[in-house]
């Protein structure tokens, strides 16, 4: 568990504690460059994502029949 303090635009300081999978997800998603990132893509459809999960909820919602 890792606990971050931040400041919000309120000046108000937060704290979050968060696991280490997803301090590394956060850092994939947001702190890394589109070049160096490992993108997964839908065959069927532009869509591309820097997770795996996202591209399976894609899938789910926009290419699986009811």
């Amino acid at each position: 568990m890792f606990q971050l303090n931040m400041r919000t635009r309120r000046r108000k300081m937060v704290s979050v504690i968060m696991r280490k999978d997803h301090l590394q997800n956060h850092v994939i998603a947001k702190h890394t460059n589109p070049e160096d990132v490992k993108w997964f893509q839908f065959e069927q459809c532009s869509f591309r994502t820097k997770q795996k999960k996202y591209l399976k909820i894609h899938v789910d919602n926009k290419h699986t029949a009811l």
